[in-house]
């Protein structure tokens, strides 16, 4: 079991990952898997368009789109669930959370937000605690969204601020003026909405510790219901990962960044919640919680991963990497001739289903019971990473610093979906 400093794997929020889907193409048999899900289940919408593209950011994104490709985007979006309807018990589902992903979904006008939310009201039982979140960046929010926002249902926002230095926003490819994250998610707070996210990256090129607890003050004095601090994550299709860049933080160095943002926030009334999520006053993110918790999540759009219990599947090939403006026409010409895109899935069995139960679960509120991995569980508690309480096995404060990893040993162990 590889916990260390030295050595800090990529934030783990779905099981099982990428790496364990392979080719697969029959999309009747892959969305048929929703076709016995009953009860709780969370919708998804992705909204793949971005004004830029980050230099972090290894997502579902596409740039420099026209309206015209914005309009037959979202006139297949509301065609594909049309599709997927037959395949669902409608009557006998409730949905838990609703969450406009991205890219930028808040670059969409009121109009196409609503035409959306009225197709999936019509079609869905959502349960009246529903969690209605959307994401965006500060220059594509201005008070009027907000208060529009609201009126639609919206109860959460998510703000992709990164960083309110103007030297690093220049850093991670953001063009607009610093001061503009601070002034956004202030008037997101006062807007009413109940659960403001502000997302930050620490770890950035050129970022001092100085820096980044200038940050994390501005962010806090704010009082934002959630707070998502990132370390840093240099992948190979990112501008940073494309770099010899020699100035990245090392992982001992991250780890003790961490430290000091967790104890900042424990002191500032936050409570964490995962690796990367502190919140207080009824924040959080319900939609991720519940994904924790297994409950299925139904998917809309290019580039959204749809994880039904015994199968996960997407449109985008996960071994064979195509440009997104790719996959987006493809799966816009797909949806056009009445048929799903589907490229890639991963199938699981019961027992990858426990596995699934187990590690998500771990990485959260806590698992009661582990079956067959409880051996596994037992040894993470004999050094001290996992306690026994009332919720179940839940990480010690030692187990959640080190829980990417302690997610990524789990993986390794039972050998699932290989």
């Amino acid at each position: 079991m590889n916990i260390s400093d030295d050595h800090l794997p990529s934030y783990i929020y779905t099981y099982p990952t990428k790496d364990a889907y392979r080719p697969f193409t029959d999309w009747k048999k892959a969305v048929s898997g929703f076709s016995n899900v009953v009860g709780k289940i969370n919708l998804y919408i992705h909204i793949p368009f971005c004004e830029m593209k980050c230099a972090f950011c290894n997502l579902f994104t596409v740039t420099k789109n026209p309206r015209s490709v914005i309009e037959r985007y979202l006139e297949c979006l509301l065609k594909e669930i049309e599709i997927v309807r037959p395949y669902l018990l409608l009557d006998k589902l409730e949905v838990q959370s609703v969450y406009f992903g991205g890219g930028t979904p808040s670059l969409l006008n009121i109009d196409d937000l609503s035409s959306i939310i009225q197709r999936l009201k019509t079609l869905f039982i959502i349960s009246n605690e529903a969690e209605w979140s959307i994401e965006g960046a500060p220059n594509s929010f201005t008070q009027q969204k907000f208060s529009d926002l609201k009126n639609l249902g919206f109860n959460r926002v998510s703000l992709g601020i990164q960083a309110f230095n103007p030297k690093l926003l220049h850093t991670t490819s953001r063009h607009y003026e610093s001061t503009l994250g601070e002034v956004i998610a202030k008037m997101a707070i006062e807007s009413g909405i109940k659960n403001v996210n502000l997302d930050l990256i620490y770890g950035l090129p050129g970022q001092s510790l100085e820096e980044w607890c200038q940050d994390l003050s501005i962010a806090c004095k704010l009082f934002p219901a959630t707070l998502t601090l990132y370390p840093l994550a240099v992948r190979k299709r990112t501008f940073f990962g494309k770099k010899e860049m020699q100035d990245f933080l090392p992982p001992c160095e991250l780890y003790r960044w961490y430290d000091i943002s967790s104890n900042f926030l424990e002191k500032m009334g936050y409570s964490q919640n995962t690796f990367v999520t502190y919140s207080k006053n009824g924040g959080g993110c319900q939609h991720e919680a519940q994904q924790f918790q297994g409950i299925p999540t139904l998917s809309f759009g290019s580039g959204a991963r749809k994880y039904a219990p015994a199968i996960h599947f997407a449109d985008e090939d996960y071994h064979n990497r195509l440009p997104h403006t790719i996959t987006l026409k493809k799966y816009m010409e797909t949806i056009e001739k009445e048929e799903l895109l589907v490229s890639s899935a991963a199938f699981l069995t019961s027992r990858d289903q426990l596995m699934q139960k187990v590690i998500l679960g771990i990485l959260s509120s806590g698992v009661k019971e582990p079956g067959e991995c409880m051996h596994l569980i037992l040894e993470l508690k004999k050094k001290d990473l996992v306690v026994e309480t009332e919720l179940g096995y839940t990480l010690t404060k030692q187990g959640m610093r080190h829980s990417s990893s302690i997610a990524q040993w789990l993986i390794e162990k039972t050998h699932v979906l290989v």
